[in-house]
């Protein structure tokens, strides 16, 4: 399964007058459903989606993903990963960073659903 987790800078769009806190989760909301994809957990500002189609996943969560990294409110985003198994050692997850491109950590399974 793949998922993205998302989690904004809630206190410095606060500050800022130019965004609304709702309106961009709402967006992001938006874009991952327009792609088939959703909420699959949300604790405190952490946001997790996903999509049932394993085979679609990549592009299904990646279209979105790229449409947020163009948006104006993304230098708010504190972390923003991709989060898949490896394909080398079913124990281990990757975390793909979506800010800093080509970073990743792995990061032991701890949970049969991760």
């Amino acid at each position: 399964m793949y998922k993205v987790l998302l989690q904004l800078d809630e206190d410095s769009i606060k500050q800022d007058k130019n965004y609304n806190i709702k309106d961009i989760y709402t967006e992001i909301d938006n874009l991952y459903k327009k792609a088939g994809c959703y909420l699959l957990n949300k604790t405190n500002d952490k946001y997790i989606y996903t999509i049932d189609n394993f085979e679609e996943a990549p592009a299904r969560l990646g279209a979105p993903s790229l449409k947020i990294r163009r948006a104006s409110w993304f230098k708010y985003m504190k972390e923003f990963w991709l989060i898949h198994k490896s394909s080398y050692n079913s124990n281990m997850l990757i975390y793909e960073d979506m800010i800093n491109i080509d970073e990743y950590k792995e990061v032991p399974v701890k949970d049969e659903n991760y």
